[in-house]
């Protein structure tokens, strides 16, 4: 028989019982327990095994990979890869009712079956479990807590009356609000709805709605974007005017800015990227280079390195805003997704690497929620 916890509140809940909750899920236990939905069960999402025993517990078909849930959004950006539209998605309704599905990252392909491409995942806001998934430091498999088929279930005496005899944890909250979450598809340029739920298909979409359409303090798409390459002269600068250029042919109310890891404002362009940016109609350069900062990437809602290795960077540096940092190729789907460094090399790199870079920002800007021009 399951060990029953009554739990309505963080406080409610002693260390001892907190860290005897967050290991056993950790070691593949099955725990039902409130969530600011309905009625979970769940356990780590890193051993098929687990999932399985829920699958039975459930009565439902192990065909369907189970939803993932996670502590926070930068826990997230460890299984899924993250897009414009989930990333901010993500930011207005994360911690929330909101379930996104994505495409895992290698590591993330652990958490699903080889023939699914995307996985969906929450980070919920119910206190109590918020606090087991971070002490528990591992994914949660996770589904609502009632037999396939069946009403979920949204009273913690209904779920002990149910589950008593399969699951080894319940914790019982009392009544939770009743409501599942919202599910939707963010992998495309704009949000697919494939379940409504506690949170309206309206607000979803109000989320990407035009400038002047919604809220002031509301998202609109993306309005800042910023390149970074190694000392802000070459690649960066080509990839923010030629940026610049392309909002502006399509009347895009866009920014752009450009910095480097290792940026000194004692070097100059070099006249091979003056020349390269003439050649697109880019005259008239005037540039500093700039270190890169946290004020500069706080501030963007997009950040694109060069390479991989400059990403990573950007990510141990700034780990809070991984969800917003990509390797600018790789976003685009450029079969070479690396931008190489044409420094000390001839004219010709240089052009080769201009088109590259707008090769890429033209998959970009036909595919990112970037916000348009008031008319």
């Amino acid at each position: 028989m399951a060990k029953r916890i009554k739990a309505a509140t963080l406080s409610d809940l002693d260390e001892a019982t907190l860290s005897e909750l967050a290991q056993a899920v950790k070691s593949c236990r099955v725990l039902a327990f409130p969530t600011d939905t309905v009625y979970g069960l769940g356990s780590t999402a890193l051993v098929k095994a687990a999932s399985r025993r829920i699958y039975q517990i459930k009565d439902r078909p192990d065909a369907k990979p189970l939803p993932v849930m996670v502590g926070s959004t930068e826990d997230a950006g460890e299984w899924i890869e993250w897009t414009p539209t989930g990333r901010l998605l993500a930011r207005k309704f994360w911690p929330g009712l909101l379930t996104l599905v994505l495409k895992p990252t290698a590591k993330g392909r652990a958490l699903t079956f080889a023939e699914y491409k995307t996985i969906g995942i929450r980070v919920p806001g119910h206190p109590v479990l918020a606090e087991l998934l971070r002490r528990s430091g591992v994914p949660w498999a996770t589904t609502s807590a009632n037999r396939s088929g069946r009403p979920a279930i949204v009273e913690g005496q209904a779920v002990w009356e149910e589950f008593k005899d399969e699951v080894d944890f319940i914790l019982d909250g009392g009544r939770v609000p009743g409501t599942e979450s919202t599910v939707v598809d963010a992998t495309g340029p704009t949000p697919r709805i494939l379940r409504e739920g506690a949170v309206p298909a309206k607000a979803i979409m109000e989320a990407f709605a035009p400038a002047g359409s919604q809220a002031a303090d509301g998202p609109r798409g993306v309005r800042r974007v910023l390149f970074v390459c190694t000392g802000n002269t070459c690649r960066s600068v080509m990839a923010e005017q030629i940026f610049r250029k392309l909002a502006g042919e399509r009347s895009l109310d866009v920014q752009a800015s450009s910095a480097g890891l290792a940026a000194d404002p004692r070097y100059g362009i070099p006249g091979q990227v003056r020349e390269a940016l003439a050649r697109e109609g880019v005259t008239g350069l005037s540039h500093t280079p700039t270190l890169v900062s946290r004020d500069l990437v706080e501030q963007a809602d997009l950040v694109f390195a060069m390479t991989e290795s400059q990403r990573q960077k950007l990510v141990e540096r700034f780990p809070g805003a991984s969800s917003k940092i990509f390797l600018l190729g790789g976003y685009a789907g450029l079969g070479e997704p690396e931008v190489g460094d044409p420094i000390g090399l001839g004219a010709e790199v240089y052009g080769q690497c201009l088109e590259q870079i707008k090769e890429a920002l033209l998959r970009i800007v036909a595919r990112a929620p970037l916000a348009p021009l008031e008319k």
